[in-house]
């Protein structure tokens, strides 16, 4: 049976260590979906950018401005607001533009394949070199690290100095089992559907009415989207989304409503630019020309 090993060194079986394969299919979805959070084009569209209208990204404004007004009367918060819809812009650009595609892409199966084949390759060629040449030992001064152990047992002691001597000196040594554990890990792993995680940006304002409002207002959503994109957006499509969402990605959907219940519970948020006048902006927004 294959092995992998801990930091110690210990043999844990495949079957011990590895979750099944629902539990990795979660994990991955809510890792990738707090990646997308936090880093999917936020350096590009922040969240002022909705009611500054960056890029004309509100196409007809007076009907977006209305249904926002709706929206806030009904207790969602400014700015929480528009971080949701900041998340539907990357929705939107990720499926209208071709380089925004290209950078919305999740790795695929072949290219994981690619790596376990280079990681497991790489790994029996450190074997044979350390074995015939230990190539890690002859390029580093032996006498220098003797020298940094001796000067941190004087400033912390043996006991303390030990354990980081130790994982220095044997720094190379189970280098190629941790990269055919490595192998091993991502022969055993599943990108995220290029379908799936990224349907985020469609339920995300949705979602927030639910939490600023007890519900998630289909229908003014629908108007703002369809205020935004070229085409006009259905309640009900937005509804089996929600659902399809919720029951299929759990573990995802977990992580974007926290980020949501975080953002309008805060005075500030992270990513949030200081000093910006939401209201001001908004008004501008309703008095510029259709």
């Amino acid at each position: 049976m294959e092995r992998l090993h801990n930091a110690d060194g210990a043999g844990l079986t495949k079957g011990r260590l590895l979750l099944d394969d629902k539990k990795r299919r979660s994990n991955t979805d809510a890792a990738a979906l707090q990646r997308l959070l936090v880093w999917d084009e936020s350096l590009l569209f922040q969240l002022h950018d909705v009611l500054a209208n960056k890029g004309g990204f509100i196409r007809d404004r007076r009907r977006f401005t209305k249904v926002f007004r709706e929206l806030l009367d009904k207790g969602c918060g400014i700015k929480a607001l528009s971080q949701s819809l900041v998340y539907f812009w990357r929705y939107e650009n990720a499926r209208n533009t071709a380089n925004a595609r290209k950078a919305a892409r999740f790795p695929s199966r072949e290219r994981v394949r690619r790596v376990v084949e280079l990681l497991r390759s790489a790994a029996k060629e450190v074997i044979d070199l350390e074995f015939c040449y230990c190539p890690s030992k002859a390029v580093r001064d032996s006498d220098e690290v003797w020298r940094e152990f001796a000067s941190d047992c004087k400033e912390l002691g043996l006991k303390q100095s030990l354990p980081a001597w130790f994982k220095k000196m044997d720094k190379f040594s189970d280098m190629a089992a941790d990269m055919s554990d490595y192998a091993l890990l991502l022969e055993s792993w599943d990108p995220p559907r290029a379908d799936s995680i990224r349907n985020y940006g469609l339920i995300g304002t949705c979602t927030y009415c639910v939490i600023a409002t007890g519900k998630p207002q289909f229908r003014p959503v629908s108007e703002l989207f369809s205020a935004c994109s070229r085409k006009d957006f259905d309640p009900n499509l937005l509804s089996k989304r929600l659902k399809y969402f919720q029951r299929h990605f759990s573990r995802a959907f977990e992580v974007l409503r926290s980020e949501l219940e975080a953002a309008h519970n805060a005075e500030s948020f992270p990513y949030w630019v200081e000093n910006v006048d939401f209201p001001e902006l908004l008004a501008k927004l309703e008095k510029s020309k259709p």
